[in-house]
């Protein structure tokens, strides 16, 4: 039997009583309850997860950006230190770049012994930028380059191009070289534009991020 609720009124209108019965939660009121919770839930998943894969981005953003960076200031502080001269033989100072490789001698303080290093910047397909560096001492004693990158270090990674091209003033080329016999003979580049794309180094979203940078350095003989 139902306990019955007597409610009893007062005022100015009329007294009575009103008869009221308690209701139970119905199915309806829970399914109502269960979708909101359902709703509210997902939508906190979601914003959830977009805001992990805008903190993998920018983290992956930030990643490829300080790789190039690095990479670059590298290249352009020795880079746009090259010297030639116009000596004979194995004392002859050559600047040989192509597309994506470059070697010259410049100034290199760090270490002891001569500030004159002989470098060799390149491209490999495993995604590196690689540097090798020959001090000129009495073990090296010539400007010569070596044919090879014999103990490169890795100076990039994750670097899917590099590429170098070389302004004599009016146009653009994708070969210079300051050896004797060719049509740049003793002479440097005006400017060298440097290329890279860097990749990510995770996938976001499925797929790699992918940024160009590119780096205009003027030479030593501007």
């Amino acid at each position: 039997m139902k306990k019955r609720v007597f409610i009893r009124f007062s005022g100015g209108g009329k007294g009575g009583s009103y008869l009221a019965t308690p209701k139970g939660i119905t199915l309806l009121e829970i399914l109502i309850s269960f979708i909101i919770f359902t709703i509210v839930i997902s939508s906190s998943l979601i914003i959830f997860k977009s805001s992990m894969l805008k903190m993998r981005k920018k983290s992956a953003e930030k990643e490829v950006y300080s790789e190039a960076i690095e990479t670059l200031d590298f290249i352009e502080k020795n880079l746009s230190l090259a010297m030639v001269n116009e000596l004979e033989g194995k004392y002859r100072m050559n600047f040989i770049g192509l597309s994506n490789q470059v070697k010259f001698i410049a100034p290199f303080s760090d270490g002891d012994g001569s500030d004159l290093v002989k470098f060799g910047i390149y491209w490999d397909d495993d995604k590196k930028v690689k540097v090798n560096y020959i001090r000129v001492d009495k073990k090296n004693p010539d400007f010569l380059f070596p044919s090879g990158f014999s103990g490169a270090q890795m100076l990039g990674e994750n670097i899917e191009e590099l590429k170098f091209y070389y302004f004599d003033g009016e146009n653009s080329e994708e070969i210079w070289s300051s050896e004797k016999g060719n049509e740049n003979e003793g002479k440097l580049p005006d400017m060298i534009k440097v290329e890279i794309l860097v990749s990510s180094p995770v996938k976001i979203e499925g797929k790699i991020e992918k940024r160009k940078f590119t780096r205009l350095i003027k030479m030593g003989n501007l």
